[in-house]
């Protein structure tokens, strides 16, 4: 039996936004990435060697900011020289080189860290 108190359905009408009805959208769509602000991190990207400089890591890349829209961390060992030249032609293509990179220090070794944000006023994405 469900016990749930039925709600009864809701009148909705769409209408274009007057001019002046601007600084509402602007605050309403930053409501809307404020919910999808949570860090999305990028730490491993496997590419078998024979598929290597075909572009199937950076597809792989573009695809997964595609989908998930939102502030990235994408992360490198220091050790990784290869990785980090990756990460930072695929990242620096895909926001036109609109992003920050530090060098994080762990106990055990140390990484490169690139940020940046796709969609929801974040960088551009890249025509591909």
């Amino acid at each position: 039996m469900n016990d749930r108190v039925p709600f009864p359905p809701a009148s909705v009408s769409l209408r274009p936004a007057a001019s002046e009805e601007r600084a509402v959208l602007q605050n309403l769509a930053q409501l809307y990435c404020y919910d999808f602000s949570e860090v999305l991190e990028m730490t491993e990207l496997f590419v078998l060697r024979r598929f290597r400089r075909r572009g199937a890591g950076r597809a792989a890349a573009f695809a997964a900011f595609d989908l998930f829209t939102g502030a990235w961390e994408v992360r490198q060992r220091e050790e990784n020289p290869d990785a980090t030249a990756f990460w930072r032609r695929a990242i620096g293509e895909y926001t036109r080189g609109n992003y920050e990179e530090a060098r994080w220090e762990r106990p055990e070794w140390s990484e490169i860290v690139q940020t940046f944000s796709t969609g929801c006023f974040g960088t551009r994405l890249a025509t591909v």
